[in-house]
Formats: structure tokens, sequence, C-alpha cells
């Protein structure tokens, strides 16, 4: 269990592409923004407008943070968290690649893969055989 975490937790780190110059206040910002995703990833319709209101910060002040302390624009960060948790239970095997798709708040196969792609460079169906 502890190792799966750490391993989501290098998955996170690498797919959002944080920023070398993180200190406590930053990785807390990205933490907390992580964990209000995590919670909503059955929601396919969650989005930058969702998010900061679920931090009750401002939109503008949302991408802001964001911009600062990743690489990432807000969108692209929630899209890589859904995309990570997929990659995550895929390594699983407990479920098929449709229910992940679902589970994770795609509701369409071909944007998840599309996106999985970019992300990853591979196939969903080829991820656990990397």
């Amino acid at each position: 269990m502890i190792m799966g975490r750490e391993k989501l937790k290098r998955m996170y780190t690498q797919s959002l592409m944080i920023k070398e110059e993180n200190d406590k206040v930053e990785n807390l910002f990205i933490q907390q923004v992580i964990n209000v995703i995590e919670q909503n990833f059955t929601n396919e319709s969650f989005d930058v407008a969702m998010l900061a209101d679920c931090l009750h910060i401002s939109q503008p002040t949302l991408r802001r943070k964001i911009k600062k302390y990743s690489k990432l624009s807000a969108m692209e960060l929630i899209r890589s968290v859904r995309i990570s948790k997929a990659a995550v239970l895929i390594q699983k095997e407990c479920y098929s690649i449709q229910e992940i798709c679902e589970m994770v708040g795609y509701n369409d196969m071909k944007t998840f893969r599309k996106n999985f792609m970019d992300q990853f460079g591979v196939l969903p169906s080829k991820f656990d055989q990397k």
C-alpha cells in the first residue's frame, strides 16, 4: 500500500512536471488541488471553474498559481491527474479500460486514449506491459 502511494506520487510529480523550486507552501497547494480533483474523478463535467470554486479562489488566481507551481495549465493539470489515476488503475489489472475510462471522468474512449497517449506515449491497453 505504501509503495503504491509512493509510486502514485512519483507518477503525479513526473506527469505534472512540477518545477524544481517547490517549497512546502507550493507542495501544499498542489496537493490540495490534486485532492480536490481526485474527489471529483467521476464527475465528467468537472472543470477549472468547479475546481476554483472547491478551493474558494477565483479562476484567474487558480490559473496563476497552478502555472506558477507547475508547467501545466489548470485544465491540463486536471487532465493529467485523471490520466495518472487511470494509469494506476490499469496497473492494478482489476478493471477493463472502458471501466477505468469512466472511473476517471471520461465519457468518450477516443478522448481518453488520446490524452493517455499524449501523457505516457503509449495506448492504455499497452501501458501495463511497459
